[in-house]
């Protein structure tokens, strides 16, 4: 008799995210660069993060190409061409996570790079900060609109 659990992950396991925004807050930090950005690097490597962007959020003074090769560091055999693949959906954006007049211009970059993606508004929002700037920045996501409910992010069919 076949497990329930080991066919339905198998199913999962098959399937690949819907077109999907990333936005993550504290992407300058320790567990972005060690483990957050080396998953999604790992995600397009297997094939399951193809129509993707990744808007990165701190308030430190940074770049992509800074945060993309300190996260590299992190990757066992690092391939260029993932990297590029990454890159080239990665945008950052700094801001103070109390600053309510902030959340308006992440919004509009958010459009804008869903524009340039062909992406259709379905946000997954990851807070990698210290647990005293969730309720700031989970207000702000909802006061703005930037949060909306949406369906499940997994493709049928594939």
């Amino acid at each position: 008799m076949l497990d329930k659990t080991k066919a339905e992950d198998s199913v999962i396991s098959k399937k690949a995210l819907l077109p999907i925004s990333i936005v993550i807050f504290g992407i300058a930090g320790d567990l972005a660069k060690r483990k957050l950005i080396p998953a999604l690097y790992q995600l397009i490597a297997d094939g399951k993060l193809c129509h993707f962007a990744v808007v990165g959020v701190s308030v430190d003074k940074t770049t992509v190409q800074a945060l993309l090769d300190q996260a590299a560091k992190n990757i066992p055999k690092c391939k260029p061409s993932i990297m590029k693949t990454l890159r080239e959906c990665f945008y950052y954006y700094q801001m103070d996570f109390y600053d309510s007049e902030a959340y308006l211009q992440l919004r509009d970059l958010i459009a804008i790079v869903e524009k340039k993606h062909k992406l259709n508004a379905n946000h997954l929002f990851h807070l990698a900060t210290l647990p005293q700037h969730f309720d700031a920045i989970t207000k702000n996501l909802a006061q703005h609109k930037i949060a909306q409910k949406h369906k499940t992010g997994l493709c049928e069919g594939q």
